[in-house]
């Protein structure tokens, strides 16, 4: 089954009547019969608006006409013919060509050819070339008003025609199709020339536009009711196509489109519930009303989806080819405001957020100036199967992020990540293929870091962390060694990230961030053999920190294993020490607080570090005017790694000095010792109330 072709359906043994069309045909035919029973000649017309199937009836009735003996059948087109006088003669051409091989027909074919010869401007049958309309139109008008050698010449041609009783039909397809000239003269050799005796005429045209284009002509001088007038002198019998039920038209379109996917290897969900039925009810089924606006509408969905085939959701892709098709307007529209329609989790936290989808019926409307309320209603609607952001005027304005996962995981037009692949008909160059993801997530355990597709999900990561993050934990692979494979790619990612400016941090963090989902999805037995295979430095240590190990056990392989290395995170001042040991030693702390304590209360004693230092340096900022200052004293922190009545009783002297007092400290090395002695002094005096506060009774 094709979508590219508009050839008419014949009506043969096998082909489809999915409209419904062969009986009404047959009908037709049997009208045919009565007619020529009841007329020596008639003209009747197939009417009906453009892609209504007015071909297919036509071809379906001719094929059930050449099985009757009856009947012969000439196929007239003159929208084929290159000028005015061609026509005139393949008028008669086609005529004489329908007669059967006998000797009475070949005295009709001499007949025809006779009374062509006298009515031709030129006076032969060898073409009319080089004559004008002007002139072609005269000649029949001759004949007309009475040129008595024509009419001889008819007379005779009659006669013969009656003779043989045998009906011609002559049909004439697509006459809207015509100039106004070319339409005039057809119109004439129907009316003045064609009404010969058992020749009968089934006309199909589109009923408006013939008018439009009669009423151009100066026998109606831009008249529409002078036009029509002269369709109703002219038509014996007016056959109007059956419109297309609403049930015809949705078991047309959802028996294509069910076809369509199963020719694409898809399964799609095209029950009454479904989102594409929802769409087609709320807004598509106002311009898929005729069987070649369906067909249109697939052709296009079955032309581009197989550039984009598993890279975007085809139900999606289905309904935004609808609006790219018919709505032409609200498309482009749609692309420029991608920033408001397209969504992710940065603008969509954990909690939702809230939209005014109300303002989508004013911008449909924007782009629809003349339609119905009810037609940008249902417009509406259909955005709202595509777009998070619109659907939220039924949800009170919020999108949350359920309903985020639901547009992602479907790789939905509505989401960020996948809406430029819906108009660029691909992947663009700055992302990176689900398939291609999907693909290298499942052999990641058994990929050398050097293949190629490795290195591409690298620089994606590095590039676009944020979606390649949420893509990559769409797309994961179940396989334990694939996700430890993972875990250990975004290791060496984070120690090879030793940016430390704000850029530089928040890759980092996406690279813990994404390794911590993962960690949470294996074994304790895989988180076991993950941590002990890590590198013992301080870039892999602090990674194995940050991955948000939940089970004692590898928590505890990693502590010892900081612990064992400790020895070397010393050598300087603690001031000194680069970022990573600062962080590599709280990170231990909230892992195995009594070692890390015991280990840094070395430090200080015969290390180099200073206590003080130690503390001060976790104590947070903020900002006073146009000064950085002090802010909160992480009591917690700082009993993890030093103990707080440990440093009470080490700077007991200290912190009784009459000259510490409350300020805002500077962001100084100075200003963190004195606000760490300032927060002790007040930790000690809290205690010390505390205990001389009287019992509860």
């Amino acid at each position: 089954m094709g979508f590219f072709s508009d050839d008419p359906v014949d009506g043969a043994d096998g082909s489809s009547d999915e409209l419904e069309r062969r009986e009404y045909s047959g009908h037709l035919v049997r009208l045919l019969g009565k007619v020529s029973a009841e007329s020596d000649s008639s003209v009747l017309a197939i009417i009906g608006p453009w892609g209504s199937g007015k071909s297919s009836i036509l071809a379906t009735c001719l094929t059930l006409l050449r099985e009757d003996e009856n009947w012969s059948v000439a196929e007239f087109n003159p929208w084929a013919y290159s000028d005015l006088d061609s026509m005139l003669l393949g008028f008669f051409s086609e005529l004489s060509a329908a007669l059967p091989e006998s000797e009475q027909p070949k005295e009709i074919r001499k007949k025809i050819g006779g009374f062509v010869e006298r009515i031709s401007p030129v006076g032969k049958l060898g073409g009319l070339v080089g004559i004008d309309a002007e002139s072609a139109l005269s000649a029949v008008a001759q004949w007309v008003t009475g040129d008595g050698s024509a009419s001889a010449e008819r007379r005779k041609l009659e006669e013969t025609l009656r003779s043989t009783a045998q009906p011609i039909l002559v049909v004439l397809d697509d006459l809207d199709r015509l100039s106004p000239a070319e339409l005039l003269l057809v119109f004439k050799l129907v009316r003045f020339l064609g009404r010969l005796p058992y020749v009968y005429y089934l006309l199909a045209y589109d009923e408006k536009t013939l008018i439009d284009v009669l009423s151009l002509t100066e026998l109606c001088g831009g008249s529409a009711d002078r036009a029509r007038d002269y369709l109703e002198k002219m038509v014996q019998v007016r056959l109007d196509i059956p419109p297309l039920r609403a049930v015809q038209a949705k078991r047309f379109l959802l028996s294509r489109l069910e076809q369509l996917a199963d020719d694409l290897g898809l399964t799609v969900d095209l029950g009454p519930d479904s989102r594409f039925v929802g769409a087609y009810e709320n807004g598509l089924s106002s311009r898929l009303v005729t069987p070649r606006s369906i067909n249109r509408y697939l052709a296009q969905v079955d032309a581009l989806y197989s550039a984009v085939r598993d890279e975007v959701d085809f139900v999606d892709f289905c309904v935004l080819t609808y609006l790219r098709t018919f709505e032409t307007p609200l498309y482009s529209m749609l692309f420029r405001l991608r920033s408001e329609v397209a969504i992710d989790t940065v603008r969509v936290p954990m909690h939702g957020v809230e939209f005014d989808g109300s303002r989508w019926a004013d911008v449909v409307a924007g782009t629809r100036p003349d339609s119905e309320p009810a037609d940008v209603e249902g417009l509406v609607a259909v955005l709202a199967t595509l777009f998070p952001v619109v659907a939220s005027m039924k949800s009170e304005g919020r999108v949350d992020s359920r309903m985020l996962a639901e547009v992602a995981a479907r790789r939905g037009v509505g989401h960020s990540d996948y809406f430029d692949r819906y108009f660029s008909f691909g992947v663009p160059g700055d992302d990176l293929a689900d398939s291609e993801i999907s693909e290298t997530l499942s052999q990641l355990g058994d990929l050398d870091p050097s293949d190629p597709s490795v290195r591409r999900l690298k620089v994606y990561l590095y590039v676009d962390r944020a979606r390649a993050a949420r893509k990559i934990w769409l797309r994961r692979s179940a396989d334990p060694d694939n996700m430890s494979a993972l875990v250990t790619l975004l290791g060496g990612m984070y120690v090879e990230g030793s940016d430390e400016s704000s850029e530089g941090a928040g890759r980092r963090r996406t690279y813990c961030d994404l390794a911590s989902r993962f960690t949470a999805e294996l074994s304790e037995g895989d988180l076991l053999s993950l941590v002990s295979g890590l590198d013992d430095a301080v870039g892999w240590l602090l990674f194995g920190c940050q991955m948000g190990l939940r089970d004692a056990s590898p928590r505890s392989v990693l502590a010892d294993k900081i612990n064992r290395f400790s020895s070397q995170l010393l050598g300087q001042g603690f001031l000194e020490t680069p970022l990573d040991v600062k962080h590599l030693v709280m990170a231990w702390a909230h892992l195995d607080a009594p070692a890390c304590r015991s280990w840094v209360r070395s430090a200080t004693s015969d290390g180099g570090w200073d206590d003080l230092d130690i503390a001060g340096w976790w104590i947070t900022t903020k900002e006073r005017g146009s000064e950085t200052v002090l802010d909160s004293f992480p009591e917690e922190d700082v009993e993890r790694l030093l103990g707080i009545d440990y440093l009470i009783e080490k700077y007991a002297e200290p912190l009784n000095d009459a000259g510490l007092e409350q300020r805002d400290f500077a962001n100084t090395a100075e200003g963190r010792r004195a606000a760490v002695l300032y927060s002790l002094r007040t930790l000690r005096d809290r205690r010390l109330r505390r205990e001389e506060e009287p019992p509860p009774v």
